[in-house]
C-alpha cells in the first residue's frame, strides 16, 4: 500500500526555450550577441568570425543538410576551440594542409594582446565563456515568474523531477518563492558545505521538488576546500572571499557533455533512474539537440510502452522536431503536444504553464490507461 503522503513522480526535462520567455537568449541568439560584441570592441577579429561562420556552413552543404540554419554558439565555440589546439589533435599528423588563411585570422592582433591566451580562436572563446554569465543573468526576476506555476503540479498530488539544461537561475527562484529555502520542500543536491548527493535519494527528507542542472550552473564554483559548490543555492560557506570573477562550472562549448566526475555523473546517473520511474516526461523548451540525453530518453521509451511524453513547444506538429530516431520507432500517440495559436501567438513554456493547459494535459495523460505497444 502506499504511504498516505506519497505524491506521483513525473520527470520535467527544461531547454533553453523554457527560459525563453524570461527574455534570456537561445544558442543561435548567443552566437549573435558575440558577434555584435566583438563587431564593437575588437573589429580586428571580424574575419576570424567570418571565416568559422562560413566554414561551419559549408560543412553542413557537405554533409547534406541545410548550410542555411543559424549557427548556435556551441557549434560556433566548438569550433573555435578545435582551431586553437588543432597542432594537439590525434588527426594532426593525417592533415598535409590546414586552409591557407588559418594561420592568418588566428594570429592574435598586437593591439589586443592577452598573456593568458596563445591564439585568436582561443580568445574568442574565452572571451564568451566571460560574457556569458552577464547574458543568462536575469535582470528582472519578475520576467520568470511563469515559472512558479510548477507549484500547480505539486498541488495536484505530483512530485517534481525537474532536469534542467540550462545554466541560468529561473527554476530556481521559481521554488524559492513558492517553496521557501532551499533544502526545505526542494533541494539541487548541495547543501553549505558543498555538493552532497544524498540529499538526492529523498530518504529521509520526502522533498515536493528536485532539480538536477545536469550541464552545471552559473552559481557552481569550485573551491580548494568544499569541492564543487554553490555560491547561492545555498549559499556556501565563505562564499563572499570567491571573487566576483570567478569561473562558472558549465558544461559548454564541448562535444563530449557526459564528464566522468561529480556533480555531473551522478546527475546523469539519476535523469536515468527517474526515467524508469516516472509516470510521464514532460518536455519543456528541448529541441533534442542534445545526444547523450537523446539516447538515454529513447531507451526508456524502448523498455517501457506505457512511458507517454508531454511536449511544450510552438510548433503544431510534434514530428517537426522529434529526431528520426523517434519518429520511426516510437509510436506518435506517445507523444502528446501542447499547442494552441491564437491571433497569431503560438503557445509557448509561458503560457503552457499560465494557462494551466500543460497540467491538464499532463494530468489527462498520467489518468488514461495505456496498452503495451509493440516496437
Amino acid at each position: 500500500m502506499p504511504r498516505p503522503d506519497a505524491k506521483r513522480n513525473i520527470l520535467l526535462l527544461l531547454g533553453a526555450g523554457a527560459s525563453k520567455d524570461a527574455g534570456l537568449p537561445l544558442a543561435v541568439e548567443i552566437t549573435d550577441r558575440i558577434v555584435e560584441d566583438i563587431e564593437r570592441t575588437y573589429p580586428l577579429l571580424l574575419p576570424l568570425l567570418r571565416f568559422v561562420h562560413g566554414g561551419i556552413c559549408f560543412g553542413r552543404g557537405c554533409s547534406n543538410k541545410r548550410p542555411d540554419e543559424k549557427v548556435n554558439i556551441e557549434e560556433f565555440l566548438i569550433a573555435c576551440q578545435d582551431l586553437a589546439t588543432r597542432s594537439s589533435s590525434s588527426l594532426y599528423p593525417f592533415v598535409a594542409s590546414w586552409h591557407e588563411r588559418l594561420t592568418e585570422v588566428g594570429r592574435l592582433p598586437d593591439e589586443i594582446g592577452d598573456p593568458n591566451v596563445t591564439n585568436a580562436f582561443e580568445f574568442v572563446a574565452r572571451h564568451c565563456k566571460k560574457r556569458l554569465r552577464e547574458w543568462l543573468t536575469l535582470n528582472d526576476i519578475t520576467m520568470a515568474k511563469y515559472v512558479r506555476n510548477l507549484k500547480d503540479f505539486i498541488t495536484s498530488g505530483f512530485r517534481l523531477h525537474v532536469f534542467s539544461l540550462n545554466y541560468d537561475e529561473c527554476v530556481e527562484l521559481a521554488l524559492e518563492h513558492e517553496l521557501g529555502e532551499i533544502n526545505g520542500k526542494w533541494t539541487t543536491g548541495f547543501a553549505h558545505k558543498g555538493w552532497k548527493p544524498d540529499l538526492l535519494e529523498n530518504k529521509r527528507k520526502r522533498f515536493d521538488a528536485l532539480l538536477y542542472k545536469l550541464h552545471g550552473s552559473l552559481d557552481w564554483v569550485e573551491d580548494e576546500e568544499l569541492g564543487v559548490c554553490s555560491l547561492k543555492w545555498p549559499m556556501a560557506e565563505r562564499a563572499e572571499e570567491i571573487p566576483d570573477t570567478y569561473d562558472s562550472l558549465l558544461i559548454f562549448a564541448t562535444a563530449m557533455k557526459v564528464i566522468p566526475r561529480d556533480p555531473y555523473l551522478t546527475l546523469l546517473i539519476r535523469f536515468r533512474t527517474e526515467l524508469f520511474r516516472c509516470e510521464c516526461v514532460v518536455i519543456l523548451g528541448y529541441s533534442f539537440g542534445d545526444e547523450h540525453v537523446n539516447t538515454m530518453l529513447l531507451d526508456a521509451l524502448r523498455k517501457r510502452p506505457t512511458l507517454q511524453c508531454v511536449i511544450a513547444n510552438r510548433k503544431a506538429d510534434v514530428a517537426e522536431y522529434l529526431p528520426r530516431t523517434f519518429r520511426e520507432e516510437i509510436a506518435r500517440d506517445r507523444f502528446h503536444n501542447v499547442f494552441e495559436e491564437k491571433d497569431g501567438v503560438k503557445l509557448g513554456v509561458m503560457l503552457a504553464l499560465e494557462k494551466d493547459v500543460l497540467l491538464r494535459k499532463v494530468k489527462e495523460v498520467c489518468q488514461r490507461p495505456v496498452e503495451a505497444m509493440p516496437f
